[in-house]
């Protein structure tokens, strides 16, 4: 292939992973890996592919590993997204193709499978959740010799977990077994299998978790004033970017906005949470609610679709979830600042509440979260609200030691 920089490399090798009939969520991923290989380049001063950079990116993979930084499945996507890469450079083409569908189940198993999915008690995302992690224990349960949820038991359980330990990391088998716990509590319930008892899942596993920054209030708006609001993009963009900065909006949930989800009137946004399925009500603030007006008004493509962020150009389709994100990523660099997630804006967002002495119940119901657990992260934002919970030593004498004498003993 014609030698191409490698951000060009990245583009046409996604496009293929696309043309090779990966699903949207398996070629974006496979984009974001490619994309850290970029700028691993991009560091160490090379502007076209090197296989000496991505044998590099490999071998930290394989540390990585080792270390149990991360689990053997994360650790695949990222060397087999390499080879990709490698591959698609010499060649011009994937000669990977994807795997035709997941291998299928038994006809027992994938019924169970489907009724998962038709479970109506469980939010969409948490049926496809639990869909995803118990068609693993299922595959592994006929490895096994075991076609028969009644056979089920603590010690089966047990096994499984152990078999699972050697293959992912510990936060990930913590997900796993509270995964499985429901859903052996889901086969309960129906009648399919027996109640599995409680304390094969008592036992704790040990997880980390990362506190993930939020974007200073400078970044916020070097981002913000970068953004052309004399164009049609920049004034959909603006607006876009606005409602994350104020409201911690997620960008799957700004892309989906809808005219019947905003109440001029009393001033308010409700919708249904995307990735939850739950309802959620904000206030809408002016300087908001003029920036989405003057999108409305001035610039929007005339179209009968209900979503109110659209393509600028033809055909004017409701954005994909992503395009805040995207567009977001865009102004930071034009910005010249650094990458970061668009959900550092949704932990900005938050961590404002928290300094201004917001409790955590009321940042939690306010981003949308039924688990308070999640908005415990923002409180270590707070340094000056923990330096305030800091035990002072005012008033505590240290305790006197005798040194050492000349002959080496010691006063008793």
């Amino acid at each position: 292939m014609t030698e191409l920089s490698i951000y060009d490399l990245v583009a046409r090798a996604t496009k293929a992973f696309h043309a090779a009939g990966y699903t949207e969520a398996s070629a974006h991923e496979k984009e974001k890996i490619m994309l850290r290989i970029a700028r691993l380049h991009e560091s160490l001063g090379c502007s076209a592919f090197s296989d000496v950079v991505v044998g590099r990116f490999i071998e930290d993979a394989e540390r990585r590993y080792r270390c149990g930084d991360i689990g053997y499945y994360r650790y695949s996507d990222l060397t087999k997204t390499a080879e990709y890469m490698t591959e698609f450079c010499r060649t011009g083409a994937l000669h990977y193709s994807r795997r035709d569908g997941t291998p299928r189940l038994g006809d027992y198993y994938e019924s169970i499978l489907t009724g998962i999915l038709n479970n109506h008690g469980w939010s969409l995302n948490r049926r496809k959740r639990v869909h995803s992690f118990t068609r693993l224990f299922f595959r592994w349960l006929e490895s096994e010799g075991i076609f028969d949820l009644t056979l089920i038991d603590e010690r089966v359980i047990r096994k499984y977990l152990v078999f699972c330990s050697s293959r992912i990391a510990l936060n990930s088998l913590d997900t796993t077994k509270g995964i499985l716990r429901a859903a052996c509590n889901y086969f309960s319930e129906i009648g399919i299998g027996h109640v599995v008892p409680d304390n094969a899942f008592m036992f704790c596993i040990t997880t980390g978790k990362k506190v993930l920054p939020h974007i200073p209030q400078a970044e916020i708006a070097a981002t913000l004033n970068a953004i052309n609001r004399e164009s049609n993009n920049g004034k959909r963009d603006y607006a876009m970017i606005l409602l994350a900065v104020v409201t911690g909006l997620r960008s799957s949930d700004i892309a989906n906005l809808k005219f019947g989800d905003i109440d001029w009137v009393n001033g308010e946004i409700r919708i249904v949470q995307v990735k939850t399925g739950k309802a959620l009500a904000l206030p809408l603030t002016e300087d908001v609610g003029l920036a989405v007006r003057e999108y409305i008004l001035t610039t929007r493509p005339k179209s009968d679709l209900p979503n109110i962020f659209l393509r600028t150009n033809a055909p004017h389709e409701k954005l994909g979830r992503k395009v805040p994100y995207n567009q977001h990523r865009r102004y930071r660099k034009k910005a010249g600042l650094k990458s970061c997630a668009f959900h550092g804006l949704r932990r900005s967002v938050a961590s404002r509440m928290v300094v201004s002495g917001t409790d955590v119940k009321t940042v939690s119901q306010t981003l949308g979260q039924y688990n308070i657990d999640s908005s415990k992260q923002y409180i270590s934002f707070d340094s000056d609200g923990l330096k305030e919970c800091a035990l002072s030593f005012s008033g505590i004498e240290p305790l006197a030691i005798d040194a050492p004498n000349a002959g080496g003993a010691t006063n008793e």
